[in-house]
């Protein structure tokens, strides 16, 4: 008779092979980025830059290692689906979409009843999730909800990711820039969870950068941002300011069809209950009291930065009012400048709209990525430091303790940045100062 290895064992050698397995694929996307970064034709790259190459992978690794503890060591009985913890934001719209497809909707705008759902779904050691997003998000949900939880995460994560490949692309960005983008802290950080910043970033960016050659499918684009709207506050004002009104006009559409659309199928019921409900949870939220919970911390905003430093609520509000409207200001300069290069143009528009917003999170962070990457080949080295905690923080704040505020203000400095070479800018073109001729390639 074969005596099977006990229990234990079996754990330690499944994470030592599934180890093993995380850092040949982490080595393997070493070398795939040196090649698109560092080869030229007959040229070698210097020491120093393979050195800003590496950078870039190593800040891949601490969304790793919440890879390997999330999804692939074992762990003991954590009384809930491993699948549906691991993945959990995913996972809180695919309960969203399901309960509505039941007929059980109502049940989203009481979060003590949405979480006993959670629970009877996925087991009684699931965590506390709220239901944050208005109705229109749920033609989304609803969807998904009718595939397999864990298929349904992959096609999710994956299409996004693709989506916002397909918009950088589009919006002029070169193969190795998009591929600094997807591959960046900012994304893993989406990816680990199923979040929506990739669909998001994409929506926000792509919109942008098509405003000036097709208005029509600008403004349809910037208008599905209704699912997150704080993150088109600033959007009508850089229309209006480029005098776009063909995009705006478009946009009021497609977002007025996407409200209607989402009452016609889910019921007025639903916009009642999160104005009446959702909305006052979400105060809520901002107002507790900071106690650096895990879920203050992977906040973003300046609101939450001046919370993190013990200032009352009073205070971190006017905080945000004074950054929000420094941003419209700054967007509608930027947009009344019609020789912007245009995606310099949306990268700092994003970077506006998420220090816009009192709540956006470290997975609302795509812009940064891709202003990092316009900003990189043009800054000195105490710059290029900046520019390396503000790319390397959205993955890292999760498992390392990254004062609120340090984040907070690299986010604003990254914004500055941007504002100056769009000030300085002449038809989008600058001359490169001491850049590092493969990252000169990176940005295009």
């Amino acid at each position: 008779m074969v005596r099977r290895p006990s229990a234990g064992v079996q754990r330690s050698a499944a994470a030592l092979t599934s180890a093993a397995t995380v850092l040949a694929v982490w080595g393997s996307t070493v070398r795939l980025m040196c090649n698109l970064y560092l080869q030229r034709k007959g040229a070698r790259s210097s020491l120093n830059d393979y050195g800003k190459a590496l950078f870039l992978m190593v800040a891949l690794l601490p969304p790793l290692l919440v890879t390997v503890a999330f999804w692939i060591v074992p762990i003991g009985d954590l009384g809930a689906d491993r699948i549906a913890v691991a993945a959990r934001d995913y996972t809180d719209m695919w309960a969203a979409g399901h309960l509505v497809a039941s007929g059980e909707g109502h049940i989203l705008f009481d979060q003590t009843a949405f979480n006993a759902a959670l629970k009877s779904m996925f087991g009684a050691g699931f965590t506390y999730q709220v239901w944050p997003y208005p109705p229109p998000t749920l033609l989304l949900a609803v969807p998904l909800s009718m595939l397999p939880l864990f298929p349904g995460f992959l096609m999710y994560t994956i299409g996004t990711a693709a989506l916002l490949w397909l918009a950088l692309r589009s919006s002029g960005l070169k193969t190795a820039a998009c591929a600094a983008v997807v591959l960046s802290p900012a994304v893993a950080d989406n990816a680990l969870t199923g979040q929506n910043g990739s669909l998001t970033g994409a929506l926000l960016l792509g919109g942008l950068s098509l405003v000036q050659r097709r208005p029509v499918l600008a403004g349809v684009i910037l208008g599905a941002l209704i699912i997150k709207p704080q993150l088109g506050l600033l959007v009508p004002v850089c229309l209006v300011a480029s005098g776009s009104w063909l995009a705006l006009l478009a946009m009021a559409i497609s977002g007025g069809t996407l409200i209607a659309l989402s009452g016609v199928l889910f019921g007025l019921e639903a916009w009642v209950g999160f104005f009446v409900h959702t909305r006052p949870m979400i105060e809520a939220i901002l107002q507790a009291p900071w106690q650096a919970l895990p879920s203050q911390q992977i906040f973003a905003s300046s609101f939450m930065a001046v919370r993190s430093i013990g200032a009352s609520v009073q205070v971190a509000t006017y905080s945000q009012f004074a950054v929000t409207i420094v941003c419209a200001v700054v967007a509608w300069r930027t947009w009344r400048a019609p020789q912007v290069d245009p995606i310099l143009r949306a990268a700092l528009t994003g970077l506006l709209a998420v220090a816009a917003a009192p709540w956006v999170h470290s997975y609302d962070m795509i812009p940064l990525a891709v202003a990092i990457t316009l900003l990189v080949p043009l800054a000195g080295w105490s710059c290029q430091l900046l520019l390396g905690l503000a790319w390397f923080w959205p993955g890292a704040v999760v498992i390392l303790p990254i004062p609120l505020l340090l984040s907070v203000a690299s986010v604003l400095c990254v914004t500055w940045l941007a504002w100056q070479k769009v000030r300085h800018s002449d038809a989008g073109n600058c001359t490169p100062v001491r850049a590092p001729v493969a990252l000169r390639q990176l940005a295009g």
